[in-house]
């Protein structure tokens, strides 16, 4: 469970450093502009272990093809902050003896000052927030370290048995032809690229043969939910979850943030009166989500909500 919580969000860590730094030493004239994408690479190198697949051009953006530097006009560590303090969040709201891998279920009084926080908005900053919530104003990285010490520990012992290379200041290799992963065919005139018409997020369209994206599949009208996640409404955006943010206490019309959550088996979409947070009818979903992504989804919710 932390490996994989490791691979799919801890890992993106580096990155978000890389594509901030890289940002602002352009902002500062610090790099040369026939040496961007040269930068580029060295600072994946440093901070990520990743190199180019293949002898790269200098004259080429290649950070054009991410998201986080073509499309997203805030910094990329607002990601790392959020995700810092989460679990930030997730030690001070967790009983002291808790082992944070394991998680733990929020009681309603738990999650007051979670709820009284997030009531308030924009009137704080996000780091008053953060204190109202945990007693500090500033990060603190300790509650992370202490939810993937399991998984730390079991790496130290892995490696050390197969006696594994920890590190990437080798020369490194090049790619072979044979490793490089091949696009998609049949898509788009062969080119392998699916353009927008393509695909479709959860509740868009998929009549016309559109591939879902994102752990949903077509019912033949829109993309819905695959079994065992919860169908999660905020504004516009629809996503598939595996926890019930419910189980945390949220919608009991105390104010704060407007949800809207279902199972992805019914077609209820509730309808928030202005005053109060109205939470959809829930049915158990076939595969229920474990403790620990019930407590993680509000608590990111709330993070990424106060950041905005």
């Amino acid at each position: 469970k932390t490996y994989r919580e490791a691979l799919e969000n801890f890992a993106k860590i580096p990155f978000d450093i890389v594509a901030d730094k890289w940002r602002y030493e352009q902002f500062e004239s610090t790099i040369s502009p026939g040496k961007l994408n040269d930068r580029w690479w060295e600072l994946r190198t440093k901070y990520e272990g990743l190199r180019a697949p293949q002898p790269y051009n200098s004259s080429n953006l290649d950070a054009l093809m991410h998201s986080a530097i073509y499309q997203v006009h805030s910094p990329a560590t607002r990601g790392l902050v959020s995700y810092v303090a989460q679990f930030q969040i997730l030690k001070a709201m967790c009983p002291a003896e808790t082992a944070l891998s394991e998680g733990c279920i929020l009681s309603e009084d738990t999650t007051e000052k979670l709820r009284a926080a997030m009531t308030m908005g924009s009137s704080v900053t996000w780091l008053k927030a953060l204190e109202l919530i945990t007693g500090k104003a500033e990060l603190d990285a300790k509650p992370l370290l202490e939810y993937f010490e399991p998984l730390a520990n079991w790496l130290r012992n892995t490696n050390e048995v197969d006696q594994t290379f920890l590190g990437w200041d080798g020369d490194g290799a090049l790619f072979t032809a044979e490793e490089i992963p091949k696009p998609r065919s049949g898509m788009d005139g062969g080119s392998g690229i699916l353009s927008e018409d393509r695909v479709a997020f959860p509740g868009g369209l998929c009549a016309n043969g559109q591939e879902c994206l994102l752990d949903s599949h077509c019912n033949g009208t829109i993309c819905v939910c695959n079994d065992g996640l919860y169908t999660l409404e905020l504004g516009s955006t629809v996503n598939c979850v595996p926890g019930n943010p419910a189980d945390s206490g949220f919608g009991d019309g105390q104010g704060g943030l407007v949800i809207g959550l279902f199972s992805s088996e019914t077609t209820i979409h509730p309808e928030p009166e202005p005053t109060t947070t109205t939470m959809g009818t829930t049915t158990s979903p076939k595969t229920s989500g474990s403790s620990l992504s019930s407590t993680l989804i509000p608590i990111t919710l709330a993070i990424l909500y106060l950041l905005h």
